[in-house]
């Protein structure tokens, strides 16, 4: 008869070293992944929100008889007067109804250095389309036109800037 030999402690510290490696390496690899994968989420969350608030703000732009740039990061944009029929009259300019947008702070109050771009109409509650705004400049060049620059900055640190250029104004 033959005897079998056992497994020596070398071999099991041998075995576990290289099993505790791969463990080692492929955990670094999930978390690495995971990272990645967090980050490129928040980034794509970031452009998205900044995205949006342009394309709400750009849907009220088209529809505007007139926009006053109060400041670099407040404007009001104002409508054709409204007819008690419903229908607008294009060519007569409603000032008593607006909408703003502006940089806010978190309670919705204006401030150029705030964080918040906010939408407001003219009588009713604020609401915030964007936040972690990082600038925001609106400009005019041309009485028919609007540029507006937005950047963002999420939690993790992922940002987002982007500029929309030549807003034509259809009631202009």
């Amino acid at each position: 008869m033959r005897r079998t030999r056992g497994i020596t402690l070398f071999e099991v510290l041998l075995a576990s070293a290289v099993v505790l490696m791969v463990a080692g390496g492929a955990t670094s690899l999930i978390i690495q992944g995971m990272r990645s994968f967090n980050m490129t989420y928040q980034q794509t969350a970031v452009s998205q929100e900044v995205s949006d608030a342009l394309q709400y703000m750009n849907r009220d732009l088209e529809e505007a008889k007139a926009v006053t740039i109060v400041s670099p990061t407040r404007v009001q944009i104002f409508y054709p007067k409204t007819l008690a029929d419903g229908s607008f009259d294009r060519s007569i300019l409603d000032t008593s109804t607006y909408t703003e947008y502006y940089a806010a702070t978190s309670n919705g109050s204006y401030s150029a250095s705030g964080t918040f771009l906010v939408r407001k109409v003219y009588n009713k509650n604020y609401q915030r389309l964007c936040a972690g705004v990082s600038a925001l400049s609106f400009t005019s060049p041309s009485p028919g036109s609007m540029d507006v620059s937005l950047s963002a900055t999420g939690n993790n640190g992922a940002s987002f800037e982007m500029i929309h250029r030549a807003i034509y104004l259809r009631n202009y």
